[in-house]
């Protein structure tokens, strides 16, 4: 939960608002690394206790979005663009996923209690909203001093999104490789609560 956070439909308005469609590039490349990681060293990291190499790669093969991300890239890199039949629906389905990913995250919160995993959700809450923002400001600053001064203009972009609360596809993991989808749920409502203040800070230093 503390790795993978809201970039996609939290991160990318709140950037696009603050920073203007400039960000646009930038959070699309954001996007694009997180997603890579997630669905592939995410997933590994999350089943490795529970299933075998085998079994994993099985799993890994298994999971859709997978081939969605390399398709994307590929029909991306040629400039390929889908005819309106085949884009329209595809186009429906992924406006739909995040209502329905929220609708069952709603239903799950209301069947758990903050009380039996507070000290996590701390935990967690502080590693996304403040500690990973200034590891992010951390490693900008040794790259600009030390590599390449040219990313300076966007760090703030990169410090920012740092700071974004965790995910509703944590959520979706934790149930399909059962771990703990109570934790998951509160953690997700919990530091999406507390990033109103949180980012209003990080805004605040970067604006």
């Amino acid at each position: 939960g503390s790795v993978y956070y809201n970039g996609a439909n939290y991160g990318l308005p709140l950037m696009t608002l603050a920073f203007g469609r400039e960000s646009l590039s930038v959070m699309a490349i954001v996007l694009m690394v997180q997603n890579l990681t997630g669905f592939t060293l995410g997933i590994w990291l999350i089943g490795t206790e529970q299933q075998s190499w085998k079994g994993m790669v099985k799993g890994f093969l298994g999971v859709p979005s997978v081939y969605a991300i390399v398709a994307a890239l590929v029909l991306n890199a040629f400039h390929v663009h889908l005819p309106t039949p085949i884009q329209t629906p595809v186009q429906y389905l992924a406006d739909a996923l995040i209502p329905m990913a929220l609708l069952m995250l709603g239903v799950q919160i209301s069947r758990s209690r903050v009380a039996d995993h507070a000290k996590n959700i701390l935990a967690v809450s502080f590693t996304r909203l403040i500690l990973s923002p200034l590891l992010a400001m951390g490693l900008a600053a040794i790259w600009v001093v030390f590599i390449s001064a040219q990313i300076l203009p966007i760090v703030p972009i990169l410090v920012t999104i740092a700071g974004a609360p965790v995910a509703v596809t944590v959520y979706a993991f934790s149930i399909e490789y059962q771990r703990n989808p109570n934790l998951a749920s509160q953690m997700i409502l919990w530091s999406t609560l507390g990033s109103a203040f949180t980012m209003t800070v990080w805004l605040m230093i970067f604006r």
